[in-house]
């Protein structure tokens, strides 16, 4: 049972593994982020921002110890939510994407366009969450 003190609270998860060839850029991941917010109806706050060994700023290499970023990390801010995502290019891009939402969205819309943006090996899982339930992991069948 909800307290009208809370938020609505509603997650989705997404690991796995793309495919060797999959585009990693920055310039793709921004367009997957901005596509991805017009999927679940979510108006953008701020972002995206995004790292990736091909792009990156000055401070990012600074922090790093005057090297390149070796994997992606990608955020955008919605009005009531947000998405984080990271890509790790030397773990045989493994992915993670996690979305946060303070009001209802589609998880199945949501789930299927991330699968159908991306090019995943066959190993996509997916858990979902509210304030009243957490699925256990569940392996997405193409």
């Amino acid at each position: 049972m909800h307290r009208l003190r809370e938020a609505e609270m509603e997650k989705l998860f997404i690991k796995g593994h793309l495919q060797p060839n999959a585009d990693i850029s920055a310039k793709n991941i921004e367009s997957f982020l901005k596509q991805l917010s017009a999927v679940c109806k979510m108006q953008i706050f701020f972002g995206p921002v995004v790292k990736t060994p091909d792009y990156y700023d000055e401070d990012t290499f600074k922090r790093l110890g005057n090297r390149k970023p070796r994997d992606v990390n990608a955020v955008i801010m919605w009005t009531d939510s947000g998405v984080q995502m990271y890509i790790f290019p030397e773990k045989d891009n493994w992915i993670t994407i996690d979305i946060y939402s303070c009001k209802k969205f589609d998880k199945n819309d949501a789930l299927k366009f991330i699968i159908r943006y991306f090019d995943f090996e066959n190993d996509v899982q997916y858990a979902t969450q509210t304030a009243d339930s957490f699925s256990q992991w569940i392996t997405y069948k193409k």
